[in-house]
């Protein structure tokens, strides 16, 4: 009985070591993906929607700060 005991507290060191690899492989994992996106989205450049969008906006602000300063 004392062998198991041995055994089994050996094996937790090598279990705990095993799930820490599998965490940072895991890990490395997920960054890498998480690169691909950022490449795929820099590649598809920027969202020209919301730029327009933004750009209209601004063309707005300054025709309110324009009329306010020529009344």
């Amino acid at each position: 009985m004392s062998e198991q005991k041995v055994s089994s507290q050996e094996n937790i060191p090598v279990d705990r070591l095993e799930e820490a690899l599998t965490r940072i492989a895991f890990a490395l994992d997920r960054q890498a993906q998480n690169r691909e996106l950022e490449r795929q989205k820099a590649a598809e450049g920027p969202d020209l929607q919301a730029l327009a969008a933004n750009l209209d906006a601004m063309c707005v602000r300054i025709r309110n700060i324009v009329g306010r300063e020529g009344e």
